[in-house]
């Protein structure tokens, strides 16, 4: 899971909405840590991205 999420977190400024769906997928799977960081990451990625983008993503 962390593997997954620090690779999502790298790649995101190369195609951000692919790993927006990976972070959430994290996320949902309440996962103990993994998910607790994953949801803090798109938390900040909401105040620095595209929030449209952010806002689709949650919204599926």
């Amino acid at each position: 899971m962390f593997l997954r999420l620090y690779a999502a977190t790298y790649l995101a400024p190369v195609d951000s909405e692919t790993c927006y769906k990976i972070i959430k997928e994290i996320m949902d799977k309440d996962e103990g840590w993994a998910s607790f960081e994953a949801e803090y990451t798109l938390k900040d990625w909401s105040k620095l991205s595209n929030p449209k983008v952010y806002d689709r993503i949650l919204a599926k």
